[in-house]
């Protein structure tokens, strides 16, 4: 299980990563409930035009997702699983929408 401290730093360095792209964004952690299961997700929420870090057919946010979890992986403590870090990064909900 991630640690509020260790969710903090998560959400720093994707924010860090964002803003090196020229975007200003708000990273948040909730969790959504699909089919019965939770699922923890780190969002991106802009009033900026994100539809860059999406792409088409969000092959951008897949890409962007897997150097989340790289940040992420690096910004906790060793003890973690790849498991206990999962989550699904999503932008101006654009997960939710498909």
């Amino acid at each position: 299980m991630v640690t509020d401290e260790e969710k903090q730093k998560i959400q720093e360095g994707i924010r860090s990563l964002i803003r090196c792209m020229g975007y200003d964004a708000m990273v948040t952690w909730r969790i959504a409930d699909q089919a019965g299961i939770s699922i923890p997700v780190v969002a991106i929420e802009s009033s900026d035009n994100l539809s860059m870090l999406i792409g088409a057919d969000g092959k951008n946010l897949e890409a962007l997702e897997h150097v989340a979890h790289l940040i992420a992986r690096r910004a906790v403590s060793i003890e973690h699983t790849k498991e206990s870090l999962s989550f699904v990064l999503d932008i101006n909900n654009y997960r939710i929408s498909q």
